[in-house]
């Protein structure tokens, strides 16, 4: 278990305000979203008696907002009020434990973060504001900081301990993780590449709803999104469609159930429905736009490279951008050569970022806020893998001795077995591209060479 420490700064002028910052665009977890500022607990962090977690958790949230917005803090250590504890999710795969402390300012106390990857700004802000901000799709936000304006919207700080004992707070799941009020996100377990265990299932709209991707494949996880369905049809809601961004088995295997319970249509692109065991009723094309009653709508955009058929989905007012399997928000995504294609890949990805996307909702993983600088490392990944794999063609004709050095960096499993495992996989991709690129040869089975070119040795 992990473990970090956030603290609360309050204030009233008259009325309660709160100080919160926006995570910067390439932060590692939750790029783009509005938090209280905080961070992990370092060695340096713990005294002499390295059990006393929480004296721990103290001094790393006076040293975090001393680096995050330069005040400091050192000297009123004792004066910062614990509330609890919040535990991430499954679905998240790496276990977090956060230490949440409070404390009171003066009415006029006023900070600006310090410039840096983590942080991007900072506000004192009521509440009630903050939470109208979130359900105007106007940001971002954390969900222990969203339970958090909840309470302090109607309670005083001193009575808001409760929130940490549900069992959002104690990682339990099921997980429903509002995005915005017309977005949810339920992540459920599947049997998915590692490190990512769960899919999410995204339910968008509010009188009319779009279900993304039904895909658990335990019946009790799939019990909590025909739970929620459940209770937005008993309260008027009509659901409109399955929709499938691909047609890989992680997501869908809650189809049926889904489509059967409700008697709701499935659709999708007409590659991907080629390739379920079952019935799609509407092939969905590129630029098709999906009008909802509620006045939502969702613009359909063709994305090939992961699977044939992928899709993604955009909201012009929010910018907010369903991805499937483009990205992902935990471990990567892998481009399996026998139905995959690099080339469409990267291309897709381009596309996507032309559209200039506000955050990303992936199927593994926490929804992306750095949208635009995700993107970038995505396609500068896949890049430098290419230079690396042409590098090491100077070296190196056969695939294990390829995916030795071009993989290197990666764990030792995910290179093991004859065709070199998961990355001898994704080498492959890049070799079929360098190949159509015609800069590589493919000479023999399990050997490729390099094209010379005029500025090649002789």
């Amino acid at each position: 278990m992990h473990r970090s420490a956030t603290l609360i700064l309050t204030r009233r002028v008259p009325q309660l305000e709160v100080y919160w910052v926006r995570r910067g665009s390439s932060a590692p977890f939750l790029s783009g979203y509005r938090v209280f500022p905080g961070g992990h607990i370092d060695p340096i962090d713990y005294p002499e008696h390295r059990d006393d977690i929480e004296s721990a958790a103290r001094q790393a949230a006076v040293r975090e907002i001393h680096e995050e917005i330069g005040l400091d803090l050192g000297h009123q250590v004792s004066d910062l009020t614990f509330l609890g504890t919040w535990q991430t999710p499954p679905y998240l795969v790496f276990p977090m434990e956060t230490y949440f402390f409070t404390m009171a300012c003066p009415p006029k106390e006023s900070w600006a973060p310090v410039a840096s990857d983590e942080v991007e700004d900072g506000e004192w802000i009521r509440p009630v504001d903050a939470l109208d901000r979130w359900e105007n799709g106007q940001c971002l936000v954390a969900p222990p900081t969203l339970c958090v304006l909840r309470a302090l919207a109607t309670h005083d700080v001193e009575n808001i301990s409760h929130i940490f004992e549900n069992s959002e707070a104690t990682g339990l799941e099921p997980t429903y993780s509002a995005v915005h009020p017309d977005k949810m996100m339920i992540p459920t377990r599947t049997p998915t590449l590692p490190p990512a265990t769960h899919t999410n299932c995204y339910i968008l709209g509010t009188t009319e709803l779009l279900v993304i991707e039904p895909a658990s494949a335990p019946s009790e996880d799939l019990n909590y999104i025909l739970k929620f369905l459940d209770d937005k049809v008993n309260q008027g809601a009509r659901i409109r469609a399955i929709v499938l961004t691909h047609h890989h088995h992680d997501h869908i295997g809650g189809v049926e159930t889904v489509r059967s319970r409700y008697r709701v249509p499935v659709w999708a692109h007409r590659e991907t429905a080629s390739r379920v065991p079952f019935a799609v009723e509407h092939f969905l094309e590129d630029g098709e736009v999906i009008e909802l009653e509620d006045g939502l709508s969702w613009r359909i955009l063709f994305t090939p490279g992961h699977a044939p058929g992928h899709i993604c989905l955009i909201e012009p007012e929010s910018r907010g951008m369903v991805v499937g399997d483009m990205v992902a928000g935990v471990g990567s995504i892998l481009v399996e050569p026998s139905e995959g294609d690099m080339g469409d890949y990267l291309h897709s990805l381009s596309r996507i970022k032309a559209e200039d996307p506000a955050f990303l909702m992936p199927s593994h993983g926490p929804v992306i806020g750095g949208a635009a600088a995700k993107l970038d490392q995505y396609i500068e990944h896949r890049l430098a893998r290419e230079r690396a794999c042409l590098d090491a063609l100077k070296t190196h004709e056969s695939l294990v001795g390829l995916v030795a050095e071009v993989y290197r960096d990666v764990p030792e499993k995910l290179r093991r077995g004859p065709q070199g495992g998961l990355a001898g996989l994704s080498l492959r991709a890049h070799l079929n591209k360098l190949v159509k690129d015609g800069h590589v040869v493919h000479v023999a089975p399990d050997r490729w060479v390099r094209v010379p070119t005029e500025h090649s040795a002789p």
